[in-house]
């Protein structure tokens, strides 16, 4: 994550076009502290609500979103939840 800030931050990561048709890009710094905040959100709330892990130890998060690029930052921030649940229990 550190090296793809360093080497990419400023570069284009996403690039969609919306119902109006309007071109939204998001660069490689957005995208992770954006998916790094979301991450962290729904950390904290489950801890906060005392969710109980599946028997894999893990969390189901359902995603139910219109294809865009807050879909993709959205995935990418569940995908991140694993990670950081795991350097967190270190």
């Amino acid at each position: 994550e550190e090296f793809v800030d360093k080497k990419f931050g400023e570069k284009t990561a996403l690039i969609f076009h919306d119902e109006n048709n309007e071109t939204r890009m998001t660069n490689y710094n957005s995208l992770n502290s954006i998916s790094n905040r979301i991450a962290m959100a729904l950390l904290e709330a489950i801890q906060f609500n005392n969710l109980k892990a599946n028997n894999d130890g893990d969390w189901i998060i359902c995603v139910c979103m219109k294809p865009s690029d807050n879909l993709v930052t959205t995935l990418l921030a569940t995908w991140k939840c694993g990670g950081m649940k795991k350097l967190n229990q270190k």
